[in-house]
């Protein structure tokens, strides 16, 4: 099941930089900021399904719960940090369509990771 979401993660990662690397310099993207972006959720992805698949292993269900909402509050948090930090550094000169794509892009790893957190959870219950 690990094996499976790696594969996933590491796919999605691979296409979403190419996109980004092809495209980018003929619509006006920040390049540096949309594969920036893209590592950065790689890596909160991988944290927290982390800390999701160490604690669906105990026994406890109230554990995989807080753990649940430590990742999502991780992640929201830390990707308005990131948002809010972007906005004030380049303030006017960024073109909108750059944060716009970050957010798709945080949708679509948020997807992919409760996809498969929901498994993990059914699979151990």
């Amino acid at each position: 099941m690990n094996k499976n979401f790696y594969i996933t993660i590491a796919i999605l990662f691979i296409i979403v930089t190419a996109a980004i690397y092809f495209t980018a310099n003929t619509t006006g993207m920040n390049f540096r900021l949309l594969i920036s972006g893209n590592v950065f959720f790689l890596i909160i992805t991988l944290l927290s399904y982390y800390i999701l698949n160490k604690s669906a292993a105990d026994d406890n269900p109230r554990k995989f719960v807080n753990k649940m909402m430590a990742s999502t509050m991780l992640r929201f948090f830390s990707c308005m940090a990131g948002a809010f930090g972007v906005i004030m550094y380049y303030k006017t000169t960024l073109p909108h369509i750059n944060i716009y794509l970050l957010m798709f892009l945080y949708m679509i790893y948020t997807i992919i990771e409760s996809y498969f957190v929901m498994k993990l959870n059914r699979r151990k219950s």
